[in-house]
């Protein structure tokens, strides 16, 4: 009876242990824009130093807000892209990606400024 009441407790925990883990795995969709969430979120707060008197943290916190804003803006978008992609559900992929976006969309902007300054 105590071998059976054992194994009847083991198997609930199993259970519930693996029904934990597969509730914690989550779509692509969901994993990617967890992930934003969490990069705009501290973009943000490392924005807030915008009011800072050294020139150089102003700076930083501008383009912080700069990167937070395209992140918000294209947000639909970049999770099409990644779950198109398939990049990996690991927070460094994520974040590589993102980077990555980031600085193409900016490099866009600045051959489209430049060509317009500099076609006459």
């Amino acid at each position: 009876m105590k071998k059976t009441m054992a194994v009847i407790a083991v198997a609930l925990c199993a259970l519930v242990v693996v029904g934990f883990f597969q509730a914690a795995i989550a779509t692509p969709e969901s994993y990617y824009n967890q992930g934003l969430s969490k990069k705009i979120a501290k973009l943000e707060r490392q924005g807030k130093m915008v009011d800072s008197w050294s020139a150089c943290v102003k700076g930083c916190a501008e383009f912080k807000i700069l990167k937070a804003n395209f992140f918000r803006t294209h947000r639909e978008e970049l999770v099409r892209e990644m779950v198109a992609l398939k990049v990996e559900m690991k927070p460094y992929k994520v974040d590589y990606f993102l980077i990555k976006a980031f600085s193409n969309a900016n490099l866009k902007l600045a051959c489209q400024h430049c060509s317009k300054h500099h076609s006459s």
